[in-house]
């Protein structure tokens, strides 16, 4: 069975809103990831509801990428 990830990235600390995107592999901490013009470090996964029938609702918090 195919897994999807129903990712909503939450920025703390920055202007941008975040976003949400489907995806077929788990995000972990310390991913870097692109969003927009901007790139972010994932700090923290969390699952939000257990999985269902191969879909996965994750919330993962990012903080903008160390320079």
């Amino acid at each position: 069975m195919v897994k999807i990830y129903k990712i909503s990235y939450v920025v703390i600390d920055n202007h941008h809103p975040g976003a949400i995107i489907n995806a077929r592999q788990r995000p972990l901490a310390g991913d870097i990831i692109q969003l927009g013009q901007e790139q972010f470090e994932v700090y923290e996964v969390l699952e939000l509801t257990p999985p269902s029938e191969g879909f996965y609702h994750i919330q993962a918090k990012c903080k903008p990428k160390p320079t």
